[in-house]
């Protein structure tokens, strides 16, 4: 469910000993997920704008989205008004598949989009080429839109990952290790029945493998 706003008074009372005096605050503020940085990744955010959405909203590489101070105009009494607009972070919504989404608007026009298609588009290395190519979360965690754990697969390298992330304990697609071989084992879907390509000394060469024998289907 989306965040929504409400307001609250709070007063704040002198602590002894403090200098701290007594305050009463009152403001709009927003419960919902407001998505952090992760610090296993790089820590410098870096914002960008949003594509269509240019001096509205940015996205940045930690998969978060925030609004910019801008001046909008408002129908009063039949009369158009200019007045500020704040900006601030957006929270997120979590869709039915288990992504972040965030609606943005502009133009009257509301729109939902997904965290992790801002931040590839933004920050992606290369072209997601439509629908040709799908962003994959490293990790598999569909929260986790830090442009770090992202990645362009084929439909059906995204597919075959779907069936071996429950197994394997490689972060490489079609390769496991094998405790008692000591080894990683490389192998493939084809046509829904795995193919056995070997053992290697790491997952770098299990990888390969896998990758040579994927170009040969093609």
């Amino acid at each position: 469910m989306c965040s929504n706003e409400i307001n609250v008074m709070i007063t704040i009372k002198k602590i002894p000993g403090t200098a701290l005096e007594s305050e009463t605050i009152q403001g709009s503020f927003y419960v919902g997920t407001v998505e952090q940085p992760n610090p296993g990744f790089n820590n410098m955010e870096i914002w960008k704008d949003i594509t269509d959405y240019e001096g509205y909203y940015q996205i940045s590489n930690f998969g978060r989205v925030k609004s910019l101070n801008r001046i909008a105009l408002r129908k009063r009494n039949g009369i158009y008004h200019n007045y500020h607009v704040k900006g601030k972070i957006l929270s997120n919504c979590v869709g039915i598949y288990g992504y972040y989404n965030v609606k943005l608007r502009k133009n009257r026009i509301l729109k939902t989009h997904e965290i992790h298609r801002l931040v590839w588009d933004a920050f992606g290395n290369r072209n997601r080429n439509g629908h040709k190519l799908e962003i994959d979360h490293i990790d598999n965690n569909p929260k986790n839109s830090n442009i770090n754990n992202l990645q362009l697969l084929t439909h059906r390298e995204n597919l075959i990952k779907g069936i071996d992330k429950t197994k394997t304990s490689s972060k490489y697609i079609g390769v496991t290790w094998r405790k008692r071989q000591k080894s990683w084992e490389a192998n493939i879907y084809i046509n829904g029945e795995s193919k056995y390509l070997g053992l290697y000394k790491n997952e770098i060469e299990a990888s390969d493998a896998y990758k040579n024998e994927l170009k040969n289907q093609k």
